[in-house]
């Protein structure tokens, strides 16, 4: 089954599976026209005195941001005017959507917010679910001393404190050469890891299942360049760094993706899986994916994603040595499911046109697809509510207008409305 915001809403869909003649649908039995059927009311006088059994419907999985097929989704900007690149749900729900150097939080769900609260700089960040802790990984805060450090929150968001140096991050790209010849740093001699760079800014994650479980994983870029060469663009790489002491200490991963790919963001699937989506710097196109089998820690099964789109499909570069556009993207956290959440622009020219795709097989296929705005939009960034307090149930979703001109917009939503009321089990294999 495949969902378009272009074709029948999901209750069409759903009547014309239900109006077919004589099938039987989760223990409905349906029959040609309307009004009372004789044949499923005769089955139920024998099921009653125990002479039938009739096939009865199988109990549903818990999901939460189904909400019984009820619909929710609003919208709102989040002032003051600036670049956004990502939202965070706290342990606690807190909402914190990052502006410049300061966050913004919100402790009702995103209905007031919080004056500006100084995280370190734009950048990143990863909710420890071991600890509640925040961690942000801001890429342009410098200290007095010429350092860009790594900050804490242990108080879901109210306060940050600066921790390490991100050059202290153990890295292994000091040797790499192309085409025989050495790559070095295009950024400050201690920027070895642009972490997160100014354009780059989707949430990491701990992972939930397998050896590494309890692990933090932040997707991040390597900028680098030939000698000689005027733009880093092409030579961009890919890579996440890990922690398996709370944050601490961080190493980083082998390449996730070919040179010319950033700003990445990751989800973990069930089997404890990492699946990495990126954008490209070298031509138009749709998303390049990679996994990884072990934590983060190397990468392979690349290929270009068929369903999603790398920002605006023809038309001129953003600027120099630029192409395609950072998306968001989400795990929503039902158990044994794999149910995944991207956000971009989906336009033939132009960054406009903001849009969701869900996939309900760990991003194999992407059968839906909802616009949310066909207006200007820009970088987006994607997150989920928490069990047990008032995002619970709630999808947020964050978009910029195209270089920060306006405030940007906050999106709240569910599944149902996602799938336009399509069961989002009938997507399920």
């Amino acid at each position: 089954m495949k969902i378009d915001s272009n074709k029948k809403t999901g209750g069409e869909e759903r009547g014309m599976k239900n109006r077919e003649c004589g099938r039987r649908t989760k223990g409905r039995y349906c029959s040609r026209g309307a009004g009372f059927s004789v044949v499923p009311f005769f089955l139920a006088l024998l099921a009653a005195a125990g002479c039938w059994d009739v096939a009865t419907e199988p109990p549903r999985r818990e999901n939460s941001f189904w909400n019984d097929g009820e619909a929710f989704f609003d919208t709102r900007p989040v002032p003051p005017a600036g670049r956004v690149f990502s939202v965070t749900v706290a342990m606690d729900g807190s909402v914190l959507v990052g502006l410049g150097r300061n966050v913004r939080r919100s402790e009702d769900g995103g209905e007031t917010w919080q004056t500006g609260i100084n995280s370190g700089g734009r950048g990143s960040r990863v909710v420890d679910e071991n600890t509640g802790d925040i961690l942000a990984m801001p890429n342009m805060a410098w200290d007095g001393e010429g350092n860009r450090r790594w900050y804490r929150s242990t108080d879901h968001g109210k306060t940050w404190e600066p921790e390490g140096r991100l050059a202290d991050i153990e890295h292994n790209l000091d040797t790499l050469e192309v085409e025989g010849r050495p790559v070095f740093r295009w950024w400050p001699v201690d920027s070895r890891l642009h972490l997160r760079n100014y354009t780059t800014y989707e949430n990491g994650l701990t992972l939930r299942y397998g050896e590494h479980r309890g692990r933090l994983v932040v997707p991040a870029r390597v900028q680098r360049r030939l000698e000689g060469q005027t733009h880093p663009g092409k030579l961009d790489l890919t890579v996440v760094v890990y922690s398996d002491d709370g944050g601490r200490t961080w190493k980083q991963s082998a390449p996730t993706l070919p040179f010319g790919t950033d700003e990445a963001a990751i989800a973990e699937l069930s089997d404890g899986t990492i699946y990495h989506n990126s954008r490209s710097n070298i031509h138009h196109g749709n998303k390049h994916v990679s996994l990884s089998r072990d934590g983060g820690e190397t990468w392979g099964e690349h290929r270009v994603c068929d369903y999603l789109p790398d920002g605006p499909k023809s038309g001129p570069r953003v600027y120099p040595g630029h192409y395609g556009l950072m998306g968001g993207l989400v795990r929503l956290p039902v158990d044994g499911e794999d149910i995944l959440v991207f956000s971009n622009v989906d336009s033939e020219e132009g960054r406009r046109n903001m849009t969701l795709w869900a996939s309900f097989d760990g991003g194999r296929t992407w059968p839906v697809r909802r616009q949310v705005d066909e207006g200007p939009a820009g970088y987006s960034g994607l997150d989920a509510g928490r069990e047990g307090t008032v995002t619970e149930g709630m999808i947020f979703l964050v978009y910029e207008e195209p270089h920060g001109r306006e405030p940007p917009r906050l999106v709240r939503f569910n599944l149902a409305w996602l799938t336009g009321g399509v069961d989002w089990e009938d997507f399920l294999d």
